[in-house]
């Protein structure tokens, strides 16, 4: 087999941090890469878009970290099929679609969420219609869309769109290695919150419950790791200002798997309180640092069955209550590959990239 498959780097070499889709490319990408050469199938990073890059945003030592970066950027008409983890706008559909007619040229387009559709509130003037206009082009291209949840699959199947590519449910996982469980070495409830700061990640009740339970008399601190999302000027200012600010109340913009690793085994019990989520890496990520989780009843982390996860509703009553608890139950020992990870997501899509392969196969005889 002398197959080549591209894989959309544009908007993520002009990434200028390591947190949600480029931390999942990365991820793929080092695991992908090596099960593909197996089969004597390329991995390549592609450029749809000849657009330059933005002025003033340069890739980050993460990204440079990616082991296909160490190829030369094709053009997507030198490759066999197409791998589009990140469908941002950065992507040239009209380009893609020019090939698909004139050869077979099988696409797989990662989608993690629709939430721009569902709650455009949580986001800026008119993002509903551009996100509307995005997913069309991607349903026009894809043969496979793969997205990481049951919700997720279920948010695009309420659309009532006529269907041309097939849904395939491929989970996200962590990229951490299985600890156990941490323990607390004294009486202080340690928790840490890892996201971007966005309207919908439940930040202020977070800070609700936490003011909460400082007031009760609980010993409590609280981590915030995330990068400045958008309409967030207010929750940043409360942050900034909050009288336990740089003590009690930490928040760091950003860090890399290092600092996070370190965090996480210095608390106890990682929070989720976001009000809506297409997958919600950070439960994996914490149940594998041997943390218990906190995290807010949503359909899409009800999908995972994990031990040491506690639902609260998004109140930052419940939350404060939700945590309590927690903090006075024992976690339970998980196993080693019990927890979802980066390597087998990236095992799946490699999967199905084998499976496209294959019904493409004929063309290039």
């Amino acid at each position: 087999m002398n197959l080549t498959v591209g894989t959309e780097m544009k908007a993520y070499l002009t990434s200028v941090a390591p947190t949600g889709v480029p931390r999942v490319m990365r991820e793929t990408h080092k695991y992908l890469l090596p099960d593909l050469a197996h089969d004597g199938i390329r991995l390549v990073p592609v450029s749809t878009s000849d657009r330059p890059d933005q002025e003033g945003r340069i890739s980050t030592a993460y990204v440079l970290e990616d082991p296909v970066l160490g190829f030369p950027v094709r053009s997507p008409e030198e490759v066999d099929a197409l791998l589009l983890l990140d469908s941002l706008s950065a992507i040239d559909f009209g380009r893609i679609l020019r090939i698909r007619r004139e050869r077979v040229f099988p696409v797989i387009t990662m989608v993690n969420d629709l939430l721009p559709l569902d709650h455009p509130e949580w986001f800026y003037p008119d993002a509903d219609k551009k996100y509307r206009v995005l997913f069309q082009q991607i349903l026009h291209v894809s043969d496979h869309v793969v997205v990481p949840s049951e919700a997720v699959r279920n948010d695009v199947l309420a659309l009532g769109w006529d269907l041309r590519s097939q849904l395939q449910v491929i989970p996200l996982g962590s990229s951490f290695v299985q600890q156990p469980p941490r323990f607390a070495l004294d009486d202080c409830i340690r928790l840490l919150y890892v996201s971007t700061l966005a309207p919908r990640k439940g930040h202020d009740q977070l800070l609700d419950a936490f003011d909460q339970l400082v007031q009760a008399g609980h010993p409590v601190h609280l981590t915030i790791i995330g990068k400045v999302g958008w309409m967030v000027d207010e929750l940043i200012q409360r942050i900034q200002h909050h009288p336990a600010a740089g003590s009690a109340l930490r928040w760091i913009a950003h860090a890399d798997d290092e600092l996070v690793s370190q965090i996480m085994s210095e608390s106890t019990i990682a929070v989720l309180p976001s009000e809506g989520e297409g997958f919600g890496l950070f439960l994996e990520e914490a149940l594998t640092s041997g943390l218990i989780v906190v995290a807010t009843d949503l359909p899409v982390f009800q999908e995972r069955p994990y031990p040491n996860v506690y639902f609260c509703e998004g109140s930052a009553d419940s939350i404060a209550q939700t945590i309590v608890k927690a903090s006075r139950v024992t976690p339970v020992s998980l196993e080693q590959g019990q927890v979802r990870t980066m390597r087998d997501f990236s095992a799946e899509v490699g999967t199905l990239i084998r499976q496209v392969l294959d019904l493409s196969r004929p063309a290039h005889s």
